[in-house]
C-alpha cells in the first residue's frame, strides 16, 4: 500500500508528525546526493590521471616547436618536412585551446565553476607556452603568430559544438552525476556570444602584416588555413559523441567512417584547391609549390585529430560522458 508522505496539517505536535518530518529530511538528503548537488569525492587515482592529463595537455603541443627549432639550426633542404613540422606545431596548439574551450562550454557545472576551470587551464597552458618561448627561441614569426592565435581561432572551431549544445543540449557530465542534458542558460549563451564577439574583433586586429609582406600574402594564409579550421570544428562534432556519448552511439558503421574521411578530405582539398586557384589567378602556378604546401594542412589536421581524440579519451578515463537530449 502506498504511503502518503505529505505531512498532516496539525497545530499540535505528535510523534507521527515528527516521523514524517524526519522522513522528509532523509528524502531530501538522498535527492541531493542523486542530483549531484553535493561535492563528490574522487579517488587518488582519479586525481593522478587528472594531473597527468593536464601536464600532457600543457607540454605536448610544444614538442614539434622544439623540432622546428632544431631544424632551424640546420639547412632545411626538404621544404615539405619543414612545413609538416610547422603544421604539427600549429595543429597541436589549436587542439589544445579548442579542447579547453569545449570543456568550458559543455561542462555540467554552474557558470562560475566553469569559468574558474577555464581560467585555471588557460593560465597553465599560457605559462607553458611562455616558458617554451623563453627556453626555445625562434625567429619564425609566422609559425609563432599562427600557433599562438589558438585562443582566438578556438572560438571558430567550437562553433559547430556550440550549435549542438544549443539545439541538442549537449552536456559533459561525470558518470556518477544524475544531471540530464540541459538547455543552455541565458548567462552561458550571453557569455559565449560575448567571447565570440571579442574573438572576431581580435581577428580583425590580428597583425596580418607581421605574417605576410602585404595583404595578398595574407590571403594565401587564409586560403591554406581556412579549410583545416572548418574541418577541425567538424571533427569535434564527430569525435565527441563517438568517444563520450551513449554506448549505443559509439558503434561506428562504414557510413560514419566515410563521414570522417569526407570531413578530413574536404578540409584538406579545399585548402590546397583554394591555394592552387590563387596561384593560377596570380599566373605563377607551380605544382611543386602546391605539393610542398600540401604538407602543412595535412599535418595540421592529422595532429589536431590525434590530440583531440587523446583528450577525449582522457576525459573518458576521468569518467566523463556526453549527455544528449
Amino acid at each position: 500500500m502506498a504511503t502518503d508522505l505529505t505531512p498532516k496539517q496539525s497545530t499540535t505536535a505528535c510523534p507521527q508528525c515528527e516521523q514524517h518530518l524526519e522522513e522528509f529530511a532523509r528524502l531530501r538528503v538522498e535527492l541531493t546526493v542523486l542530483h549531484g548537488e553535493r561535492g563528490r569525492r574522487h579517488s587518488a587515482g582519479w586525481w593522478c590521471r587528472a594531473g597527468l592529463g593536464v601536464l600532457l595537455l600543457t607540454t605536448l603541443p610544444h614538442i614539434p616547436r622544439i623540432g622546428c627549432y632544431i631544424r632551424e639550426q640546420a639547412d632545411p633542404d626538404i621544404a615539405w618536412g619543414w612545413l609538416a613540422l610547422w603544421g604539427l606545431s600549429i595543429g597541436l596548439h589549436w587542439a589544445q585551446w579548442s579542447l579547453i574551450g569545449i570543456f568550458y562550454m559543455l561542462h555540467e557545472g554552474p557558470l562560475w565553476q566553469r569559468s574558474l576551470m577555464y581560467v585555471g587551464l588557460s593560465s597553465i597552458a599560457t605559462t607553458g607556452t611562455f616558458l617554451v618561448v623563453v627556453l626555445v627561441p625562434s625567429n619564425d614569426h609566422e609559425m609563432l603568430y599562427l600557433a599562438y592565435a589558438g585562443p582566438i581561432l578556438a572560438v571558430v572551431m567550437a562553433i559547430p559544438v556550440f550549435l549542438a549544445r544549443a539545439f541538442r543540449r549537449w552536456t559533459l557530465a561525470h558518470r556518477s552525476s544524475k544531471a540530464d542534458a540541459r538547455p543552455m542558460s541565458l548567462a552561458s549563451y550571453l557569455t559565449v556570444m560575448t567571447v565570440l564577439g571579442v574573438a572576431l574583433t581580435a581577428m580583425k586586429l590580428f597583425p596580418w602584416r607581421e605574417i605576410a609582406t602585404d595583404l595578398d600574402g595574407a590571403v594565401d594564409y587564409l586560403l591554406v588555413f581556412c579549410g583545416p579550421l572548418i574541418a577541425i570544428g567538424c571533427l569535434h562534432l564527430w569525435l565527441l559523441p563517438k568517444m563520450l556519448g551513449p554506448r549505443r552511439g559509439r558503434s561506428m558503421s562504414w557510413k560514419q567512417w566515410l563521414l570522417l574521411g569526407l570531413i578530413v578530405s574536404v578540409g584538406f582539398l579545399s585548402s590546397i584547391g583554394g591555394f592552387a586557384a590563387r596561384l593560377s589567378y596570380a599566373r605563377n602556378f607551380n605544382w611543386d609549390l602546391v605539393a610542398q604546401v600540401s604538407a602543412l594542412p595535412l599535418a595540421l589536421i592529422t595532429a589536431t585529430t590525434i590530440f583531440t581524440a587523446a583528450g577525449y579519451d582522457w576525459l573518458r578515463m576521468l569518467d566523463y560522458e556526453l549527455r544528449i537530449a
